[in-house]
């Protein structure tokens, strides 16, 4: 039996193998049960592709690529959550086309905040911050702060009234 050791990733030659038997859709399942020998002896890039074109409509990175560059920031939103989810669309865009680099979501992300959001991290300097990850956790932490400060505003307007 194969252990995965998450820490070290899985081996390139047991990545198909490993997930064969996790498909919930029983029709993907039982697919992938009967042409188990053949699919386990594909490359992981070939094997997606094959899933991808058996099992997804012929648009569906058009459809996800829209729907990743349709999401704009809503004040009222989290950004930690709302950004998680243009990071999960892209992570299924992997290996297509349409698959961001790097700057390509920082520029995505930068573009999609809300008015509010995207003046105060102007005015704190962070189109110097050229690390993603780093960007999007000082985005984080000026968006946190901004929330609890609706928070506090909405209670004392409760208050008053």
């Amino acid at each position: 039996m194969f252990f995965m050791n998450i820490k070290d990733g899985v081996a390139d030659d047991k990545k198909v193998t490993c997930i064969l038997g996790c498909f919930e859709n029983s029709l993907v399942d039982n697919w992938a049960q009967v042409d188990c020998k053949r699919l386990a002896e594909l490359t992981f890039p070939k094997f997606m592709k094959e899933f991808r074109e058996r099992w997804l409509p012929h648009n569906w990175e058009q459809m996800v690529r829209t729907q990743m560059l349709n999401l704009q920031l809503d004040p009222s939103q989290k950004f930690e959550m709302w950004a998680t989810q243009i990071l999960s669309y892209n992570i299924s865009l992997h290996n297509t086309t349409s698959h961001m680099s790097e700057d390509q979501l920082r520029t995505q992300l930068e573009a999609a905040l809300d008015k509010e959001l995207h003046a105060i991290a102007t005015e704190e300097k962070l189109t110097l911050v050229t690390d993603l990850q780093k960007w999007m956790g000082k985005i984080r932490d000026i968006d946190n702060h901004r929330q609890l400060d609706r928070k506090r505003m909405l209670v004392f307007w409760d208050e008053k009234m």
